[in-house]
């Protein structure tokens, strides 16, 4: 798996009014691009392969930690992601609620309904608000939102697309319903 720096290194996104450096990682099963400002990660986007290789740049210092997580992910292993950077500032307490439970509580191979997880975070009812919290976000695959199905055991849905989201559970070893 490679990294590097992408020629455009500033850029602006939905997630927040300021302009954010970017850093590309793939490794065969998908590739990620992640937003940085000062040490934080904004947001991530995914893609459905990786693409082609390109010369290693240490850009952040978390950078040896994603480009690690992505070579567990090629050997189907559990990534560890220590204390990851994350920028809180740009999502609302109520999504950081449903973030860090579903961190604490879904671990590598597991899934959770998003109605199971509305109650964990003892919002009994809110699958719905879980689910857009879920859309909205800004870290897949750090704040593995795609372990989140419908009740029946369906995907539902995911911002990177339902192939992408078969293929992480595909790699934790879990085959769901198509929806």
């Amino acid at each position: 798996m490679k990294q590097y720096q992408k020629n455009q290194p500033i850029k602006k996104h939905k997630y927040c009014s300021q302009s954010l450096a970017q850093e590309y990682f793939s490794n065969t099963f998908f590739s990620l691009t992640l937003y940085w400002k000062n040490d934080l990660i904004f947001y991530i986007d995914l893609e459905t392969s990786g693409k082609a290789s390109y010369p290693a740049v240490t850009f952040s210092t978390y950078s040896s930690v994603v480009q690690e997580a992505l070579n567990q992910y090629q050997r189907k292993q559990a990534p560890h992601w220590p204390d990851p950077p994350l920028n809180w500032s740009e999502v609302s307490s109520f999504q950081q609620k449903v973030y860090t439970t579903l961190l604490k509580n879904v671990p590598w191979g597991q899934t959770i309904s998003y109605g199971q997880l509305a109650k964990l975070c003892n919002i009994p009812g809110g699958a719905r608000a879980v689910g857009r919290a879920m859309a909205a976000n800004p870290w897949p695959v750090i704040v593995p939102c795609h372990r989140v199905l419908s009740t029946d055991g369906r995907l539902g849905g995911f911002s990177s697309g339902l192939k992408l989201k078969q293929t992480l559970l595909k790699l934790e070893g879990l085959n769901q319903k198509q929806p």
